[in-house]
């Protein structure tokens, strides 16, 4: 970028120069035997933006050269007089003769770089550092979650994360003779903090990382380096997991038995209640199959019903369809001439038993023909019953006198008249 954009936000993000000066004082224990080694040597900084690591290494001793691609960051240095030049860092490193530099530093450049770049400034550094000449690769630690997650993208140039085994590994493969990771920049309470937060195990690992290599010297060279090589630097995602577990292990000790009971019951109801409300759901699942079958089955029946309605040969049929329903109706209309008929012949025959009575000889003259043809009088008698006589009967015996007989007639004809009224 070579407007102010990434300068304003290297202020707002990064931090002030006195801030990220006091930041850098990590690397002294290494540069200062370094310049010990080669006093007034010349070095090189990789990207160096506001020139905070160039004020240190002349401080120090160094003949240092900034390298940027923004020519607005190099305006700062070049207010301090310092030398820097604007261009490609590895183009710049790629044009050095071989053994020429003593110091090779590259502060948050590798996020930048692609992969391939990465190894071939890696591969640039071994070739033009001096014997016991050092590497310096500072970038974000994705062992810090909330670093790895989010803050890392807040720089828009930024390619991905490196993890730090990763970037240790390079110099390594390119034949360097040793290499240290320096967790950087953790909070300073969390360093000895035996029972971290889970806000701490997130975010309370060492945001940055640097990982410094060492080219191969003569034994006694690289004595000189043994202390710093030797420290540990910063809060690992390892480290402070590990206390955090710990914390935890210990409050499960003191925890009640009484919860732990408590806990387990629980438990057991939460896991029935579980089984309880599976068994529920496959019942109704299966009542929901059932239901759709169903469905199924009735539309299907609709479906064949409206094929049928829709048929030939249930058009064919109508016309006989028609005739069964007024055959229905007129066996209506002959059951109530029957039903008619019935009351007119009750009538009659009503009329008959009372002048049989009127009439003994008669009646006995039908009598005897009626007994000569027993299933005639078998029929009588049961057209007599239907008809609801009562207690006049064909066959009377007894010696009544005309007015009390001419009596019971009045009196069984008004109670056929009623009853034929209420029919």
């Amino acid at each position: 970028m070579s407007d102010t954009f990434y300068k304003a936000f290297e202020e707002k993000f990064r931090g002030s120069r006195d801030l990220i000066r006091t930041r850098i004082n990590a690397f002294i224990p290494f540069i200062t035997p370094l310049e010990k080694l080669y006093p007034g040597a010349s070095a090189v900084d990789l990207g160096c933006g506001r020139g905070e690591w160039l004020e240190v290494l002349q401080k120090v001793g160094f003949l240092p050269v900034g390298i940027d691609l923004d020519g607005e960051m190099l305006q700062d240095c070049k207010e301090l007089n310092m030398s820097v030049r604007q261009g490609d860092g590895i183009s710049y490193l790629a044009g050095l003769p071989d053994e020429s530099l003593v110091l090779i530093s590259a502060f948050h450049v590798a996020e930048h770089l692609t992969f391939d770049q990465l190894r071939k400034m890696v591969e640039e550094a071994v070739r033009v550092l001096k014997p016991g000449g050092l590497l310096i690769m500072e970038t974000p630690n994705p062992e810090n979650l909330v670093v790895a997650t989010r803050n890392f993208y807040l720089d828009p140039t930024h390619h991905h994360p490196l993890p730090p085994e990763l970037l240790s590994f390079l110099p390594e493969y390119y034949g360097f003779a040793r290499s240290k990771i320096l967790r950087l920049q953790e909070a300073s309470e969390l360093v000895n903090k035996e029972s971290p937060a889970l806000a701490d195990v997130l975010a309370g690992v060492s945001p940055d990382y640097a990982v410094i290599a060492q080219k191969n010297a003569p034994f006694d060279s690289l004595g000189l380096f043994d202390q710093a090589f030797g420290e540990e630097y910063g809060i690992s995602l390892d480290t402070i997991v590990e206390r955090f577990d710990e914390r935890l292990n210990a409050f499960g000790r003191n925890i009640p038995v009484e919860w732990v009971n408590n806990y387990v019951a629980l438990k057991i109801a939460a896991e029935k209640k579980e089984q309880e409300l599976a068994e529920q759901k496959k019942v109704i699942e299966d009542q929901v199959t059932a239901l759709a079958e169903r469905q199924k089955l009735l539309e299907a029946s609709k479906q064949e019903l409206h094929e049928i309605y829709r048929s030939k040969s249930w058009k064919s049929i109508l016309f006989l369809r028609f005739i069964k329903q007024e055959l229905k109706k007129i066996g209506r209309e002959v059951k109530n001439i029957f039903r008619l008929v019935k009351v007119g012949m009750q009538k009659v025959l009503q009329r008959i038993s009372v002048w049989l009575r009127l009439h003994p000889k008669i009646k006995n003259r039908l009598l005897q023909y009626m007994r000569k043809c027993p299933g005639l009088e078998v029929r009588l008698r049961q057209m007599a019953r239907d008809a609801d006589i009562g207690e006049v009967r064909v066959m009377t015996t007894g010696k009544l006198s005309e007015d009390v007989l001419l009596g019971r007639i009045r009196l069984e004809l008004e109670e056929n008249q009623r009853k034929n009224k209420i029919d």
